[in-house]
């Protein structure tokens, strides 16, 4: 494994959960471990329908199911084995539900929620977005007065998270996160150049944002639907976490851009890495209150 790393330092991104998952699929006589991952996209399916029903009608949260269901990139993750669909699995659950820990302030599933993104960095661990969700945990403990979870959460996200930084640095002397971070930020404020700047902004069009089509749309139509309704504040919380998350892809790409020389030449790369934004965007339209008079309707007709 060592010679392996050494020569082919990219695998670092990828820790040991898919490669584990396949390991016993042939361990135990198995031919391939492709099956795993309709698994994943089924139970994707399953907690997308639950988190929704939660704030809106069967219609509605079978609605949300079928879109994400049917969205062609993650649909066609389901059939390969690659670590996309698993990290958009865990990180968009993770974040759901350290969302509806800050409803309902349930310490289960603040667990939960830090479980599923620690697992998201055991598929895919140079994505930097469950920093997301642990600033986002930071400011409703404090803004909220829940001290405790400032040490319940990150407690269980680096027990999953910490072995593998601590494996790396042992093996390969690759830096911690605290100190990636040092680095990228002194490289942020050090470079700030506004055509560079353009110049990734016209790149996440063209290779992500232009890939959403109708639904970023519709995503931003409801946005505007909350705000006129002044029904804004119904999920505010989640659509903090979409945009801190959007906010981050934009950074990270304009540090890449410094970092890396061929940066610009993996767009198919980056529309996979963002994926999870889709299923991000379908549980704010449809969890909130844009669609109100619908659901009352329903529930008068029966």
């Amino acid at each position: 494994m060592k010679e392996i790393i050494y020569d082919w330092g990219y695998f670092w991104g990828y820790p040991l959960l898919t490669s584990l998952a396949h390991l016993w699929v042939y361990l135990l006589g198995g031919k391939s471990p492709v099956f795993i991952y309709p698994l994943f996209y089924l139970s994707f399916i399953l907690i997308m329908y639950g988190s929704v029903r939660r704030y809106s009608s069967r219609s509605i949260a079978l609605i949300s199911a079928l879109l994400l269901a049917s969205n062609p990139l993650i649909f066609a993750q389901s059939t390969y084995a690659y670590t996309n669909l698993p990290y958009t699995l865990y990180i968009v659950s993770g974040t759901i539900y350290i969302y509806l820990w800050a409803k309902e302030n349930n310490k289960g599933y603040l667990i939960l929620g830090a479980l599923l993104t620690g697992l998201s960095t055991w598929a895919r661990s140079v994505e930097p977005f469950w920093l997301t969700n642990l600033l986002f945990v930071v400011v409703v403990s404090l803004y909220k007065k829940r001290y405790h979870s400032l040490i319940l959460y990150p407690a269980v996200f680096l027990a999953i998270q910490f072995p593998w930084r601590v494996f790396q640095k042992i093996v390969n002397k690759v830096p911690y996160t605290t100190e990636q971070i040092g680095t990228t930020t002194s490289i942020l404020f050090n470079n700030i150049d506004i055509g560079r700047a353009g110049i990734i902004l016209s790149y996440l069009y063209s290779s992500v944002f232009a890939t959403w089509g109708i639904g970023a749309i519709f995503f931003i139509f409801v946005i505007l639907l909350n705000i006129f309704n002044n029904r804004w504040k119904v999920n505010i919380e989640f659509l903090l976490i979409i945009l801190g998350n959007v906010l981050l892809l934009f950074l990270g790409t304009y540090i890449l851009s410094y970092s890396t020389v061929h940066w610009d030449l993996i767009p198919d790369s980056v529309k996979r890495m963002s994926m999870f934004f889709m299923p991000m965007f379908y549980f704010y339209i449809f969890s909130g209150q844009a669609f109100g008079k619908f659901q009352a309707e329903e529930q008068k007709s029966k």
